[in-house]
């Protein structure tokens, strides 16, 4: 077991943030006003585990991909995206059988429903019309735009989740490394991993990113140790360049010689340090954003960096 899974909330009181969502689900479920729902925010940001524990307080049990519930399934909108799934036995049939629970409804959660195509989503429209009285359904998404069919927007109550801040997360992460044997220098050194570029309240890939690797350590986790828990980025590179922005081009070249560079994110990570430090000016900002659409469409991935470092010594 992972330790995203093995220490996944199981009640509201573990989830971090985005109280007044739990606390407007609570009172759906205590008022019996529930309505289909749909959870919409960046990855690692709790919806999958939020929706989870919507469904356990609902019935009263933990329920969860795994549970062999009458009344409760999880679908996949990566591999179960098109009309064929809704129109068929998983989705539609499922969805006009009352629960087998007195009382109740029954619970569908379509996971990743950025995924759902746009016919997929008409079918759906009508299904949560003409359903409201047999089932729940959840969907979650990480953008809102994914959804085409404008009218399924009037059938749901949205619930936008909003990712932690490092200083929030940090008492759950220390509570897991401790749990797992797992200590750290200081809390500042915990705030650093937490607050690492890439993440961007990313809670789960913190988790597997860094936790994950360093189970057995067997010693006191360091500053130094950052380097390889998450291969320091490319801040040391950077910062090279940027205190000496006439040798961007010597300075990255030479590095690239002796370790891999992805260049969308060493542009992006140029970029948001650049910016803490100067007003980038419009001309840049335009061949930043020029050499990223370039090489996430193909072209020579040292062409356009040479192309962008070289204007880089220009304007910096």
């Amino acid at each position: 077991m992972t330790l995203v899974d093995k220490y996944r909330p199981r009640s509201w009181d573990e989830v971090i943030g985005n109280d007044w969502i739990k606390e407007v689900l609570q009172r759906m479920i205590d008022n019996d006003s529930t309505q289909h729902v749909l959870f919409v925010g960046p990855p690692g940001c709790g919806k999958t585990t939020m929706g989870r524990i919507f469904a356990s307080k609902y019935f009263g049990e933990p329920v969860d991909f795994t549970s062999d519930h009458d009344d409760y399934r999880e679908l996949n909108a990566s591999d179960q995206r098109g009309i064929d799934v809704i129109r068929g036995i998983e989705v539609k049939n499922y969805c006009q059988c009352p629960a087998k629970i007195r009382g109740k409804k029954r619970i569908l959660y379509f996971i990743e429903a950025d995924n759902l195509t746009r016919d997929a989503q008409r079918a759906f429209r009508g299904i949560m019309e003409n359903n409201q009285e047999n089932v729940i359904i959840i969907m979650d998404m990480n953008h809102l735009e994914a959804i085409t069919e404008k009218a399924l927007l009037s059938r749901v109550i949205v619930f936008k989740f909003d990712p932690q801040p490092p200083e929030k997360l940090a008492e759950y992460f220390n509570k897991i490394a401790r749990s797992e044997g797992i200590f750290f220098e200081s809390n500042d050194l915990i705030l650093d991993i937490l607050k690492f570029r890439e993440y961007q309240g990313d809670f789960r890939r913190v988790v597997n990113d860094t936790l994950q690797k360093l189970l057995g350590i067997g010693r006191t986790v360091t500053k130094k140790d950052l380097a390889w828990i998450y291969a320091e980025s490319y801040q040391e590179l950077i910062n090279k360049i940027i205190e000496n922005p006439k040798k961007a081009n010597f300075l990255f070249f030479d590095t690239y010689r002796t370790r891999h560079i992805d260049p969308v994110i060493f542009i992006r990570e140029l970029f948001d340090m650049l910016k803490e430090k100067i007003k980038i000016p419009y001309e840049l900002s335009r061949i930043f954003a020029e050499a990223e659409f370039r090489v996430k469409n193909g072209a020579d991935d040292l062409i356009q960096m040479s192309y962008l470092l070289t204007a880089v010594e220009e304007y910096v």
